[in-house]
C-alpha cells in the first residue's frame, strides 16, 4: 500500500520524502523491486495468473 502511494507522488514529492527519510533507508523502488521481480518469476514458473 504504501508502494502505491509513494509511486503516485510526482518527482518533486518522491524527492522531498526520501531526503527525509533516515540515510540507510532504500526508496519504496530499490526496496521493492527485486521483491516483485522474484514474485513474477515464481508466478510465471508455476503458471499462477495474477487476478485482481
Amino acid at each position: 500500500m504504501l508502494k502505491d502511494h509513494f509511486e503516485k507522488l510526482s518527482e518533486s514529492e518522491k524527492r522531498l520524502v526520501m531526503d527525509a527519510a533516515p540515510e540507510n533507508l532504500k526508496s519504496p523502488k530499490e526496496h521493492f523491486h527485486p521483491v516483485f521481480l522474484w514474485l513474477e518469476n515464481l508466478h510465471e514458473k508455476l503458471g499462477i495468473k495474477n487476478e485482481d
